[in-house]
């Protein structure tokens, strides 16, 4: 999983938590705006992924708009999160 922050001044750094409705799956470090988590351990189901920035420094935190990943098995999944925050706010 990816999740991309960005703002319209500078670069924004600290981690990114990965959850799966309200069970948090992990985090990753911003690396140039980018954050990843890669995990085997998801059930065949429908999981309902979202991704919240904590904030640091000058960047408040904010959240992602969930994103249903349905696991079939068998299967090797890869996907980016729909998340950009710019203006106090994740668009």
């Amino acid at each position: 999983m990816t999740a991309t922050v960005s703002a319209e001044s500078g670069t924004p750094t600290g981690t990114v938590a990965f959850k799966d409705g309200d069970t948090e799956l992990g985090t990753g470090t911003l690396d140039d705006g980018e954050a990843t988590y890669s995990t085997e351990s998801l059930s065949v189901d429908t999981h309902t992924i979202t991704a919240e920035y904590a904030g640091y420094d000058d960047y408040e935190g904010s959240s992602s708009a969930a994103v249903d990943l349905v696991i079939n098995g068998g299967v090797n999944y890869q996907f980016i999160l729909p998340f950009i925050y710019r203006n106090g706010s994740a668009q």
